[in-house]
Parts: C-alpha cells; structure tokens; sequence
C-alpha cells in the first residue's frame, strides 16, 4: 500500500514536471497501450523524442520495454556509484585539512611539510569499468533485432499502418470536421482487399446470413464511427485456430444478426493472418483469437493520467473485450453470452453516445446557421460589389461622355472661331477690290443680280463678267460680317490692323450652307468654280438675273 502511494505520488510529481504538450502525448500514449505506469510511459515518449506515433511502435516490439528499465537502472546505479566516489574525496580533504591544521600547531618544519601537503591535491580514486563478455556475446543479437524492427516499420509504412499504430480503437472525437468524406471518397482505394477477401471466405464457409461486415480498412472504419457516432464493433479471428469452429456459428445465429442489425453498430473483421488485422490485434493487446473489442463514446476524463483535453467532451474508447471463446459451448448459448456482454456496455454508455449525438446536432445546426449567415452575407455583399460596379460603370460612362461633349463642344468652338476668321478674311478681300464701273454694264462686261438673302432681305450687286459663282457665294456669306463691320464703325475684332491685317486660316476648308436658285425657270447654281456669265447666259439670266439663297438644311426651331 505504502508502494502504490510511493508511485502516485512519483507519478503526479512527474506531471508537474510537463509541458502541456508533453502531457497531451502522454495522455495519447496511456490510452492506446492502456498502461498507467507513468514513469515508464514518459520513459519510452523520452527515448522517442515525445513521438507519439513512434513511442507506440517501440512500446510493443519485443524487448524494448525491457531494455529500457534496464538502461535506466544502470544510469541510476552510475548516478549512485559517481555520489558515492564524490563524497570520499570529500572526505579525504577535510582529512588533509584536520592534519594540516594540527601539524601547524607543532613545530616549524612540520608545518612547512604540512604547508606542501596541504597544496598537494588529493589523489582521487580512478574508476575503471569492470570488463564482461556479455556485450560481445549480445551484440549480434542486438544488431538482428534492430534490423528486423527496422525493415518491419517500414512495411508497416508502406502498407499504411503506422496511423493504426498511433490512433488505434480509443483514437478520435466527435468532432466529423476531421473526417467530412464519404468513405467512397476518402481515399484512392476505399474497400480494403483483406476486409473483402474475408467477407468472401466467410460468405463461402458459412453462408452469407451475417451481420453487415465494414469492407473498408480499420481506418476507415474509425472514421465512419466518429463521423456517424456508432459503436465499433472489431472482431479479429484466425482461421487455424481451434476457435475458428466456433466462430462461424456464433455469427450466423439470428438473434445476434438481429441484435446487431438493430442497434447502430459498425463491424470490421479481420484475418490475423493478414498483416492489418495482425497489426491491430497487436495494438488492441490481443492474446487469444477470436477477438471481440467494442469501442463506444466516453467522457474524455480518465484516472490514469488525469489529464483532461481541453475542447474535447467525448473520445472513442474500448467499452469491453473478449480474449477468446469458451470451447464447447453451443452457438446458441454464445451468442446469447456475447448479446449479453455487448448490451451491457451499451445501455451504459447510450446516454454518453446520446450526449454526444446532440452535441453533435448542435455543431451541426451552429454550422448550417454561419454557413446560411455567411451565405447571406457573402450575397449581400457580392450585390453591393454590383452595385458599385454598376456606380462606377455610370460613372466612368458618364465622364467619358461629359468628356466626348467637352472635346465635341471645343472643336465646335474651335471651327466657329476659324469660320469668322475666314469670313472676315474674305470680307477683307472682297472689300480690298476695284468697284466696278456703272459703264461696264452698258458694254455688257458686268452683269447685275438681284439676291434674295434666307431673311427675306434683297441686294442688288453687280459682279464682273470675269467672276464666278464662287465670288457669289463669298459675298452672300459675308453679308453678316460686313454688317457688324459697318455698325462698329469699320472696325475688325482682329486688332488695329484694320481688315488688311487678317490672313485667312492655315488649312481650314469652309463649308457653304446654302445654294443659289433661280424660280423662271428654277436653276440650282451648286458648281461654284464656273464663270459667273457664262453660267447665266446659258439660261438667259445674263446680265440681269434673279437669284434666291436658298439654304441646304432645314432651321432648327
């Protein structure tokens, strides 16, 4: 009684010494092994560098844990040996010192050879490490283990069996955020050939009447548990064994097909002769086959470690196993023992697995409300991206149209400023030429037309014989300057240069908005290059003529 307190008290001491990571790895390790010895379990994490995944594997080859104890008892008895050769020299100084001491008190040259003796440093005992023959006769023996644990963790690697090594049946929450895929879809290869290849053996040895056998690996099927909240239900048999008779009946009885297909149970079976089932017997600490594990939801606190992880409310853990099957036995009374031992857990643990449903349900329900949240958020905010990209659009539109209108309303401007240009330019020239003699008329050099301007306004002008119809059109465009030119007093809004002063503008091609007409008979006159006479006299208008301005384009309103 006083060595149990001695080792809890140890133990709990140890815990104090731990980072919270350390104890969340120690908390993994007792569970999967099911050890409570908490110095050996920190020993073994310590020699694996806290690698919860390797620790597992070191923890059950064969010798390891052995060695291990003895490593630390030799460290320990080397800690005694070292304490023990400290305080003999010690002991030996503070004799040197006493003598030294005394030898002073005596006579001069005792204390000057006390004097050398006391700087004379103390002769320590050496120590020479006894010779054995034990590791030249068990180092062979050691370098084969090594090796085999080596070549077997990397097929265990290859095959993909370390995370059954280091998650095993008490693994995992009931969190599904960890495992969201359908078993379809978790993996490259979901049906696991060893699970099919026995589901095809027993269908052909014992029928196919038996409860719903989980084709994928063991992995996945603590995936399916966790994400569905079932029990795990894990049966591990070998066909050589002397079981193996009994087994096949146990199965196929109909109240335990009946029992199990009732309740929400996952099954996976194995062959242990495979190297997956082997593998998580091993783990599970299986000793006699036919092995029957049931795993269900816990609370997540427990008394080997009293450790409590933080977030977490429940974890999936063993609830009861068989090591075995009683020979002998009828099938009918087995299956009842085994309904029997099954329920009894069940019923225990269905509140826990209720709780955990629930949970569950809430998470699900919180989930689904920020999804629908964030849905309705992420929409709401995609319209008012919408919107703004609409804004902007109108926006952009709008300045490149404010913009077009500006440059349009400038080079409107810009050609209404080179057409007064022009204008007076012409009025200018027109002004600068000889008037034409009134006896140019009678001699039948010059002809006189009487215009009719778009106002309404009449003129009588009397053009050379020399001249063309685009001398015409110049004075009747002009008409509007010369009249400003008059009422400002001959003056040009061109500077003091008077009209002599414009020049007409580089490159600017004038366009004339109107044509000339003649009603008796009507003659569009729209050739402003051909001589003035001889256009007119062609119908008889010369050298007196009637012509109308008559403009191209309707008046705006």
């Amino acid at each position: 009684m006083a060595s149990s307190d001695t080792s809890s008290g140890t133990g709990n001491a140890l815990l104090d010494t731990l980072s919270d990571s350390e104890r969340q790895s120690l908390h993994e390790f007792c569970i999967v092994t099911n050890t409570e010895d908490i110095e050996a379990a920190v020993r073994v994490l310590k020699s694996r560098e806290w690698n919860v995944q390797l620790a597992i594997q070191a923890f059950y080859e064969p010798g390891y844990m052995s060695q291990l104890s003895a490593n630390a008892e030799k460290n320990e008895d080397s800690s005694v040996e070292g304490d023990s050769q400290l305080r003999q020299r010690r002991n030996a100084t503070d004799r040197q010192k006493e003598q030294s001491t005394a030898g002073t008190a005596s006579t001069s040259s005792t204390s000057s050879t006390s004097s050398l003796s006391r700087n004379r440093p103390a002769t320590a005992t050496a120590i020479v490490p006894a010779f054995s023959w034990l590791p030249l006769v068990t180092w062979p023996f050691h370098l084969a283990f090594r090796v085999s644990a080596f070549m077997i963790k990397t097929l265990l690697t290859l095959v993909g069996l370390q995370r059954i090594a280091s998650v095993g049946i008490p693994g995992g929450t009931t969190d599904a955020s960890s495992s969201t895929l359908p078993l379809s879809e978790a993996g490259s290869d979901p049906a696991n050939k060893d699970a099919v290849e026995f589901k095809r053996y027993f269908d052909e040895t014992f029928g196919t009447e038996h409860p719903p056998f989980f084709t994928g690996t063991y992995a996945r099927a603590l995936e399916a548990a966790r994400r569905d909240l079932k029990y795990l239900l894990v049966i591990v048999w070998s066909k050589v064994h002397d079981d193996s008779r009994l087994f096949g009946p146990l199965l196929t009885n109909p109240g335990l097909i009946s029992y199990l297909s009732q309740r929400e149970f996952l099954i996976w079976a194995g062959d242990a002769s495979c190297t997956e089932a082997f593998s998580v017997a091993t783990t599970l600490g299986a000793t006699r086959y036919p092995f029957i594990a049931l795993a269900g939801y816990k609370s997540q606190l427990y008394p080997a470690t009293g450790i409590r992880q933080g977030g977490e409310r429940y974890r999936l853990q063993i609830l009861v196993r068989l090591d075995g099957l009683p020979g002998d036995i009828p099938s009918d009374v087995l299956a009842i023992s085994l309904i029997r031992t099954i329920r009894g857990p069940v019923e225990r643990f269905d509140q826990t697995l209720s709780a955990a449903r629930r949970e569950q349900q809430e998470r699900e329900e919180s989930r689904r409300i920020l999804e629908q949240q964030d849905r309705a958020y992420q929409e709401s905010l995609a319209r008012d991206r919408e919107r703004e990209k609409q804004a902007r659009e109108r926006e952009e539109l709008e300045r490149a149209m404010r913009k077009q209108e500006e440059k349009r309303l400038q080079e409107e401007e810009r050609k209404r400023e080179l057409a007064k240009q022009w204008k007076w330019a012409t009025f200018a020239r027109i002004q600068s030429q000889e008037p034409i003699d009134i006896n140019m008329l009678h001699r039948g050099a010059a002809g006189k037309l009487n215009l009719r301007l778009e106002d309404g306004t009449r003129i009588l002008k009397v053009f050379s014989a020399e001249a063309t119809l685009q001398d015409v059109f110049d004075f009747v465009e002009t008409r509007d300057v010369a009249g400003e030119w008059e009422a400002d007093g001959g003056k040009s809004p061109f500077g003091k240069g008077g009209l002599a002063s414009i020049e007409m503008p580089e490159g600017y091609k004038h366009e004339y908005e109107f044509v000339l007409v003649s009603q008796f008979p009507r003659v569009v006159f729209e050739d402003r290059g051909a001589n003035l006479k001889e256009t007119l006299s062609a119908k008889g208008l010369w050298p007196s003529a009637a012509l109308i301005v008559e403009p191209l384009f309707e008046p705006d309103e």
